[in-house]
């Protein structure tokens, strides 16, 4: 399948208040969603992500939704499965859901980029490409690097994350980034609307 352009990474995702902004997002347009929560208890994860799933769906029965980390939800809810630091390894996950199972990762230098094209992730997600307010004081590799990423992936779609703004989003299209994932920018947004339209108006169809 065709992935969808625009990635709304749904941090802390089980906070009730986080989780009426995902809903939202989803009734204004945005087809992909990650379900991430590390300070969440598996249990807690569990139980949101259940709920989260049956709520998109019902909202748009199209939305795609990644389970991070949480392998388990993702091999019994059949959802696609994303990995990084926080998950199991690529090798790893692809045992439990299969060689063929769709699964993304999280990448920050060549090496893990190497390990990611070999391993046949499904995508990437390269970071930071600017400074992050998560991060402040630490410098982004900007889109020269993120063009190397592109390039290196071949066909394997590169999702640019870190300080990624609607004025920012053609930068990294250009150099080859098949889209771009978000997170504060439109989940804290003080007028979240605005700011999917916004996004909107870089990637059509988002």
């Amino acid at each position: 399948m065709t992935l969808p352009c625009l990635l709304l990474i749904a941090d802390n995702f089980s906070d009730p208040d986080v989780a009426t902004r995902v809903r939202s997002a989803v009734k204004e347009g945005v087809r992909w969603v990650q379900l991430r929560d590390h300070m969440a208890s598996p249990d807690k994860f569990d139980a949101a992500a259940i709920g989260m799933v049956r709520d998109l769906i019902g909202i748009n029965r199209h939305v795609l939704i990644t389970i991070n980390s949480r392998i388990m939800v993702a091999e019994e809810h059949k959802m696609h499965f994303h990995t990084g630091m926080h998950g199991p390894s690529l090798f790893e996950a692809k045992l439990v859901l299969g060689a063929y199972a769709p699964v993304g990762v999280s990448v920050h230098n060549g090496k893990e980029l190497s390990s990611a094209v070999r391993g046949g992730a499904q995508y990437i997600i390269f970071s930071p490409i600017f400074e992050t307010e998560t991060h402040p004081g630490v410098p982004g590799v900007g889109t020269e690097v993120l063009k190397k990423v592109c390039l290196h992936a071949k066909t394997m779609p590169v999702m640019a994350m870190g300080g990624i703004t609607p004025e920012s989003v053609k930068r990294c299209l250009h150099v080859g980034a098949h889209g771009v994932a978000v997170n504060s920018s439109i989940l804290k947004a003080a007028n979240m609307l605005a700011a999917i339209k916004a996004y909107s108006k870089e990637i059509p169809g988002l």
